[in-house]
């Protein structure tokens, strides 16, 4: 396994290295013959060694830019990764290194230019995303035997010849454990979750739930995310002073699994307006925990929703306030069984078992990709 993945596999930073993370414990479960080893990046200075469960993870320095680049490219991430004397190297993410080893199978997690040019501004912003499209843009168009994590993005490998597998990323097992006994459903508790910023748009959150209080004056909000602090978290607490309903706004943090298990249990919907997205894993783990959603209809979200209980995708320029009103009047606990058997997709084992199919195909040659 080669990409992101966090030493401290309890506490992952970003959906990536979560979703990787709980995959390689679904392949564990489902096949403990199957031997894994991780390629990764690290933010210490020198290579470092780290066992776990399911084996060794290798870690390498992570340099940003251009030499960031040229670095996985050509350098000990890449050396890493072909050395591997593995029937399989399967890339989360990293076209550039996937498309030059023999026997890798890429996850295609999102567009990398798209994000750059999203979370760019200046006149940095079109070289760098025109850098980025060249990097990891065209790499990705040019692999060959693809996992695409969402059906819009596998519909778009197959049009572009790939051999394209579409499974999507597993979920940790906790957000499956139906009942909670310490936990009450709290009908006027609203969540979102994810790093803090203006992709996010966290202030729209905010404004919607001034306005649902005349409604709903009980109504609060929590965040559950890194990035308060940045110049955009600052914003968006004094937005919620100006406002007025600073007491009802709740940035709690950056949480650990099993807190944000727990917390989306505990809640009537989860919020997410995001205006960028490929398959979120918030959306998914808010359906397994049986609590309903509120989302733009960005990305894969219209698809992974349809047809769940009590759930509402709401236009990309529309305000949230009414959908959320909705979202809130529709709340009905019973329907919880519903939603949940949208997220079964997600299950690790079930994602393992689809995965170690695919890799099974192209390590016996029986797919020519």
């Amino acid at each position: 396994m080669v990409g992101p993945f966090p030493q401290d596999i309890g506490t992952p930073s970003g959906g990536v290295e979560a979703a990787t993370v709980n995959l390689i414990h679904g392949i564990a479960k489902v096949s403990p013959q199957i031997e894994i080893s991780v390629v990764a990046y690290s933010t210490s200075d020198s290579r470092t060694v780290v066992s776990h469960s399911f084996g060794e993870a290798i870690y390498v320095p992570q340099r940003s830019g251009f030499k960031g680049w040229r670095t996985d490219l050509h350098g000990e991430l890449y050396d890493l990764a072909s050395r591997e004397s593995a029937d399989i190297v399967h890339v989360q993410g990293l076209a550039s290194v996937a498309i030059r080893l023999r026997k890798s199978v890429l996850t295609v997690h999102g567009m990398a230019e798209r994000d750059t040019w999203a979370n760019s501004s200046g006149t940095s912003r079109l070289p760098r995303t025109v850098a980025t499209g060249l990097l990891e843009g065209l790499p990705r168009l040019a692999a060959r035997r693809v996992i695409s994590i969402s059906q819009r993005q596998h519909q778009l490998a197959l049009r572009l010849g790939a051999n394209s597998h579409h499974i999507p990323n597993a979920l940790h097992e906790d957000f499956f454990c139906a009942g909670d006994p310490v936990v009450t459903r709290d009908p006027s508790l609203l969540v979102q979750s994810g790093i803090i910023n203006p992709l996010k748009r966290v202030h729209d959150s905010i404004k919607a739930l001034r306005q649902i209080k005349a409604d709903y004056s009980g109504a609060q909000i929590v965040f559950a995310g890194s990035g308060v602090d940045s110049e955009y978290g600052k914003y968006c607490v004094e937005l919620a002073r100006e406002l007025g309903v600073l007491s009802a706004v709740h940035f709690a943090g950056k949480m650990s699994t099993l807190e944000m298990a727990s917390l989306l249990r505990s809640a009537a919907v989860l919020v997410h307006p995001s205006i960028q997205e490929n398959a979120p894993m918030a959306v998914a783990e808010a359906l397994a925990s049986g609590t309903a959603v509120v989302a733009r209809g960005v990305g894969d979200i219209p698809n992974m929703l349809h047809q769940a209980p009590g759930c509402v995708v709401t236009p990309l320029a529309s305000d949230l306030a009414g959908p959320l009103t909705q979202g809130l009047a529709l709340y009905d606990d019973s329907q919880a069984a519903g939603r949940r058997s949208k997220a079964i997709r997600y299950e690790p084992s079930r994602v393992a078992l689809e995965t170690i199919e695919v890799y099974r195909s192209y390590a016996t040659g029986k797919s020519s990709a």
